[in-house]
Parts: structure tokens; C-alpha cells; sequence
């Protein structure tokens, strides 16, 4: 046989490319079982003399009829169908080796394959499914099979597949992709915000993609909580403080029940931008809300230091904390400092006096204002009031 075939190449070799040569030592191979090599000499010859077809396929029959269980054979016979353009010759060769030997990943695959390339979506589903109740599966063939089933608006069933890709690759960040896109058009919108989150922490560096997925969901349900609650968390991740700070906000007007849990959000923005005076002004409503007043005063107060720009915006806040509690000391004099550095002396002093009506322990404090006042205004007669007080 090797001698056989030395003479066939240096024939054509010799000869050039001589199509019968090459057909002939191509038909050495086939009977060798070196269906490799044989198919590339057929395509050769193929290439410049495609009339030698026929003839071609009269030698792969002649060895199928001698074994019709000839695997390797019809593979190689089916490749030759797809060389020449005929895909129902190389899907009936597919099929009859999936009738001999139905363990066949790479046939189920090259078979669902064809199937998608002429469009027959049913007929890729079903060769596909019958792999699986096989129990033959793998990861193409999985990614193929969903994929028909989005084509044919399966997307439950698709959704299923992803799953298990998912399950079985965790750090596939496109499966995750894939599955959260999938859960976002039926609707499964927490289990898609669950679906992106994962991606996060996959990959750090993917935190853009992930945020704007999350508002994209954001826009089909826009009081949907965990959607809120979860980006919220990727804005502190995209260092974002100010747009996890509104989102904190929205939940807090929906679900008051989640109040403390936004609140230690605030904290853990305020951690790691202390600055941050979007986060200030939410953290100190959330606070005066839950009813800690001491520490929301507290918070209007730091984001006074920010500029003078806020200083209405806190003199707001501690006007809304003593109309809620009106017997918070803290409250009253921080609203008092505020006046007196706007210069309106009369109200400072009227709050003065009621830090002192609610709290004897505040007093000196208050003394060592009121005399700065009465140095700064020796006629003020209220100033004496509040010292006599």
C-alpha cells in the first residue's frame, strides 16, 4: 500500500496536477482507511475536474457496501456532500451514522448546525433534543439548542439552558449576559438584576455595562425595589455616590419598611466619600425621618462646611426635624448658629432661648455666645433677656 501510494504522488508530481492521478491515489487512501488523506486528494481532484464526483461517491458506496457501520467512511463522505454544496447528502450521511452510533457529540453538532444554516429551526430542535434524551450534551450543543429555542420565542426553555451553562461555567460572564437578557424580556426582572449583579463580580472593569443593563431594566418596571436596591449598589461600585444616593431615596419613599437598611448604605457611602454632599443632605432626611435627630442635625451641620450654598437647605433640615420633635436641644441651637452666621441676631437669640428653656446643661455654652452678641450689639435688649434667662 505505502509503495502504491509513493507511485501515485510521484505521478503526480510528475504530471502535474493530474485529476485521474489524484483520484486514483485518493482511492488508495480510502481503501487504507486514511479517509483524511483520501479527502483531500478527492478535493483536489474535485477542484479541477468537478465531473469526477460521481465517481468519487461510487468509491465511498463501494466501501459502505462492503461495511455499511463504516463511521469514519460516511463522516468522511459527508464532508465531501458539504465540499460539493449538497447538504441533504451530507444530512442523510448524518443521520445514518446517528442511526448506527447515537452517542455522537460531534455528529449531533455538525447535524444541528446544517439544520440552523438552512433555516429549519424545527428540525435543529429536535435533532438536538434527541441528544440530550441520549444523555448525549455538551456545551455547543446546549448553546445551539437555546438558541433555536429564542427563535422560536422558547425563551423559558432557553432560559432553562442558560442555567445550567451557567451552573456549570461560573466564570462565564457572557452566559450570565445571555441569561439576564433572556430573564429581562419575559419579564423576570429581579432574577435578571440578579443575573447582571453576577457579572459585576465576575469582572470588576465591567461595572459600566452592568449599570446601564440594570437601568435599562429600571425603565421597564420603575418601582421595582431590588432592581433600585441592586443598582444602587453598582453606582457605589462605578463610583457613583451621588446616583446610589437618589436611587436609596426612591426606595426609602416607596418601602418605608427598608429604611434602616438604606440608612447603612448612607453610612457605607459616607465611608468612602466623606464629602459626598448628594449623600449628606439623603442621609440627613433618612435619619430625620427614622427619628434619630441628634445625628440628622448633625448631618446638615457637615454639609454646611461644603459652602454657603447649603446653608438653606439645612435650615431647612433643622426646621423639619423641630417640627417633628420640637424639644430636640441640638436642633435649636444649630438652628441658632445658623442665624447668627446669617447675621439674623434677634432669631438666633429666640433660639437661644429655647435651648435654654429645654436644657439648663446647655447654659454655658449659650452664656459664651449671647456675650459675644450683646459685645457686638450693647443695646440689644434681648440679648440681656436671654443672659438673664
Amino acid at each position: 500500500m505505502t509503495t502504491e501510494i509513493e507511485t501515485l504522488k510521484k505521478e503526480v508530481k510528475k504530471h502535474g496536477a493530474n485529476p485521474q492521478d489524484l483520484l486514483r491515489l485518493g482511492q488508495t487512501h480510502l481503501s487504507g482507511g486514511d479517509y483524511k488523506q483520501a479527502r483531500v486528494k478527492f478535493r483536489i481532484a474535485l477542484l479541477y475536474n468537478p465531473r469526477l464526483a460521481s465517481k468519487v461517491a461510487l468509491l465511498y458506496e463501494s466501501i459502505l457496501d462492503v461495511d455499511p457501520g463504516n463511521i469514519n467512511a460516511r463522516l468522511s463522505l459527508a464532508d465531501l456532500h458539504l465540499y460539493l454544496g449538497e447538504v441533504e447528502g451530507a444530512i442523510s450521511e448524518l443521520e445514518e451514522i446517528l442511526d448506527i452510533a447515537s452517542g455522537r457529540s460531534d455528529v449531533y453538532n455538525i447535524l444541528g448546525k446544517l439544520y440552523l444554516k438552512q433555516g429549519d429551526i424545527d428540525s435543529a430542535i429536535t435533532v438536538i433534543e434527541s441528544a440530550f434524551s441520549a444523555s448525549v450534551k455538551d456545551t455547543s450543543l446546549t448553546e445551539m439548542l437555546a438558541g433555536a429555542y429564542m427563535e422560536k420565542d422558547r425563551v423559558n426553555d432557553a432560559i432553562s439552558l442558560y442555567k445550567g451553562l451557567v451552573a456549570a461555567d461560573q466564570g462565564n460572564k457572557n452566559y450570565l449576559r445571555v441569561l439576564g437578557e433572556l430573564q429581562g424580556r419575559v419579564d423576570l426582572i429581579d432574577d435578571a438584576a440578579n443575573s447582571f449583579y453576577s457579572m459585576l463580580a465576575l469582572d470588576p472593569t465591567s461595572s459600566t455595562e452592568v449599570m446601564h443593563k440594570l437601568e435599562d431594566l429600571k425603565k421597564k418596571q420603575p418601582n421595582n425595589i431590588h432592581v433600585k436596591e441592586v443598582l444602587a449598589d453598582v453606582y457605589l461600585k462605578a463610583i457613583q455616590p451621588s446616583l446610589a444616593s437618589a436611587e436609596l431615596e426612591e426606595i426609602v419613599s416607596m418601602d418605608n419598611g427598608r429604611l434602616d437598611k438604606v440608612i447603612l448604605k448612607f453610612r457605607e457611602l459616607l465611608d468612602k466619600y466623606p464629602d459626598e454632599q448628594s449623600t449628606l443632605k439623603a442621609m440627613a432626611r433618612a435619619l430625620t425621618h427614622k427619628g434619630a435627630y441628634s445625628e440628622a442635625v448633625d448631618a446638615y451641620g457637615k454639609l454646611m462646611k461644603h459652602g454657603d450654598q447649603y446653608i438653606d437647605e439645612a435650615l431647612s433640615g433643622f426646621k423639619d426635624v423641630l417640627l417633628k420633635y420640637p424639644g430636640q436641644v441640638h436642633a435649636h441651637e444649630s438652628l441658632g448658629d445658623t442665624y447668627l452666621k446669617l447675621g439674623r441676631v434677634e432669631e438666633a437669640l429666640l433660639e437661644y432661648l429655647e435651648v435654654l428653656k429645654l436644657s439648663g446643661g446647655a447654659a454655658k455654652t449659650i452664656i459664651d455666645k449671647c456675650l459675644k452678641i450683646e459685645k457686638e450689639n450693647p443695646n440689644m435688649i434681648l440679648v440681656r433677656e436671654v443672659l438673664g434667662q
